[in-house]
């Protein structure tokens, strides 16, 4: 970018005599006052005489360039301007424009239109002839820049006043650029921190160069994980409104659960475990940093004043007689053998760790509530829905505030779920499904996976997770991220509605549990509780079975793991940090449950 081309390369300055220099002539042009946009590089065109004061009849400049760093066809494309300055704004003289003489190729050419008389007089020292700007398209593509030294002696012509006057042309051209170009390709340095949650209003902080003082037509792109990464990455872009900041070194940025996908916003798609992309005028930059996203939460999108799309929270609310969700099963599913008490192992699990208010009921509720029951039903799949799918839970939600200043949207009404019936053998038993997980689901597995959509959940492309976008395995429990994601929108629906629009969600209080399969399980005791330095925890059980206690933080990360033999032990907990934990039994037959401690 810094050479000087001349006649030929290598071509080193010749000394003329008092006799030579007369008869010899020559012109430079130099691109200086190079400054950058984040899309744009503008410069200064300067123009000098190598030799003697000329006057300026005709000057040309030649430039090929790589179509895949600016363009094709600049001229034509816009992605080359030009602006009178200097010389060239004497228009009574000059006429100042750009051709395309192919397609990677582009003439800049200052034509005398006038008279004689005013043409400008080139000396040796640096004058300004005209401005203009490049637009670069993949600043990380070889510039490819040159200019055709051998056309530009055809094009560049100074005035001799000898003999009543004529064009001559130059017999020396030479150009000095200054672009540096590396220079200025977006960097991404970090990003921070690097453990987020999608739909929460997380924010990811990006730290690099080169990424623009404003935002202009510039985005970051997310991993996307509403299908995992098995076909390879899709790459979503946050809404407009979901950009906290943009600078030239740091750009701050939600973490978001409703996406731009294909020029389309859509709740599809949402933010999941990856690495970050910044998208600087065509040019894409991706981060050497893996962000986790340790949970999606369900959010949706509304035009805001001016039409522009802005996301929203969603949350759970009051939908039946205590404050929460009835959910009640079809025939077709209390005919399927064990379904229903599958069904119920899950819900269990589910709401006993996270106090998420759903409740199965036989009878018919009043009839204000009958449009806000929840079903869950054993058939055909809804229309639409892929034929490889073997389970779909579908929420309704109402809108009760979207002005333009509305954190929420609304709240969910109620959830349809569906069950296969069709090519489906269902496992429903308490015993673990046969290894041949094709020919053999496990009902419990997907019911809690299920459950977890109706608890607001997305899926994320964590492996390990309950919410995995493909349930390839029996999991019976949840992980640290679906139990963190769980908790967060149980909080959020038990919270005051800052809209003052719907009425809060109670929590669901986990006593005690019926599952069937587990008959030596009876209930948990723990004592005290708020705890101060230890606690003491009993069940009731068949003594020769052994137990694992497990503690989890309320943001699921596990702080102590015991193995209980006697259905009683003493935990110490003198040196745990006060606030709400989670105490999870697992037990030898693979059931887990749940129940809430507190230390003060």
């Amino acid at each position: 970018m810094y050479q000087k081309i001349a006649l030929t390369t290598g071509q080193q300055p010749e000394v003329l005599n008092a006799s030579e220099s007369a008869i010899r002539s020559g012109v430079r042009y130099a691109f200086k006052d190079v400054t950058f946009d984040g899309s744009k590089f503008t410069f200064n065109i300067y123009a000098n005489s190598l030799i003697d004061n000329k006057k300026l009849y005709q000057s040309g400049i030649i430039m090929g360039y790589n179509p895949d760093f600016f363009g094709d066809s600049i001229a034509t494309n816009g992605n080359l301007e030009l602006q009178t300055a200097g010389i060239s704004s004497s228009i009574s003289t000059y006429s100042l424009s750009k051709t395309d003489l192919a397609a990677n190729k582009v003439q800049i050419q200052l034509q005398t239109v006038g008279s004689v008389s005013g043409l400008s007089t080139l000396t040796t020292s640096e004058q300004l002839l005209a401005s203009g700007s490049l637009t670069i398209e993949n600043i990380f593509a070889d510039p490819g820049l040159f200019y055709d030294i051998d056309q530009m002696l055809a094009l560049n012509k100074f005035y001799n006043t000898d003999a009543g006057g004529f064009p001559q042309l130059f017999d020396t051209v030479v150009v000095d650029t200054d672009f540096p170009f590396e220079l200025y390709a977006p960097v991404i340095d970090s990003i921070r921190p690097l453990s987020l949650r999608a739909g929460t209003s997380d924010v990811l902080t990006i730290y690099g160069t080169n990424f623009g003082n404003t935002q202009g037509s510039s985005y970051v792109e997310f991993t996307d994980a509403s299908e995992g990464i098995t076909n390879g990455v899709n790459w979503i872009q946050p809404l407009t409104k979901d950009y906290v900041s943009w600078g030239e070194n740091q750009i701050k940025v939600v973490v978001p659960s409703v996406c731009i996908d294909n020029n389309t916003t859509t709740t599809d798609v949402y933010a999941g475990t990856g690495k970050i992309r910044v998208r600087v005028s065509g040019s894409t930059v991706q981060s050497d940093e893996k962000l986790t996203v340790r949970f999606a939460a369900y959010n949706t999108f509304y035009p805001d004043s001016g039409g522009v799309d802005k996301r929203k929270i969603v949350r759970l609310a009051d939908w039946n007689e205590n404050r929460g969700y009835n959910l009640y099963y079809t025939n077709e599913l209390k005919n399927l053998t064990g379904g229903v008490a599958a069904f119920e192992r899950a819900l269990n699990t589910w709401r006993c760790a996270t106090n998420i208010n759903f409740v199965v009921i036989d009878t018919t509720p009043p009839s204000y509530l009958l449009p806000f029951r929840c079903r869950i039903h054993y058939g055909a799949l809804p229309a639409g829905v892929p034929t490889s799918t073997k389970a779909t839970t579908t929420p309704t939600f109402d809108a009760c505030a979207n002005g333009p200043n509305a954190v929420f949207l609304g709240y969910m009404e109620n959830f349809d779920m569906v069950f296969k019936s069709s090519g489906i053998n269902w496992h429903t038993a308490t015993s673990m499904p046969t290894l041949n997980w094709n020919t053999e689901l496990d009902f419990e597995s997907f019911a809690l996976h299920e459950l977890g959509h109706a608890g607001l959940l997305r899926h994320t492309n964590n492996g390990d997770d309950l919410m995995y976008y493909r349930v390839e395995e029996y999991k019976r429990e949840l992980e640290a991220n679906d139990l963190e994601g769980g908790i967060y929108e149980k909080d959020l629906g038990i919270s005051n509605d800052p809209n003052n629009c719907t009425t809060p969600m109670s929590p669901y209080l986990c006593t005690n549990s019926t599952d069937e399969g587990d008959q030596g399980w009876k209930f948990i005791k723990v004592v005290p509780n708020p705890i101060s330095e230890q606690f003491y925890i009993e069940f009731e059980c068949e003594s020769n079975r052994d137990f694992q206690i497990t503690i989890l933080a309320i943001d699921g990360q596990m702080v102590l793991q015991n193995q209980i033999v006697r259905c009683r032990d003493v935990i110490d907990f003198k040196n745990f940090e006060p606030g709400v934990y989670i105490v999870k039994i697992l037990t030898n037959a693979g059931i887990v449950h749940y129940g809430k401690i507190i230390k003060g």
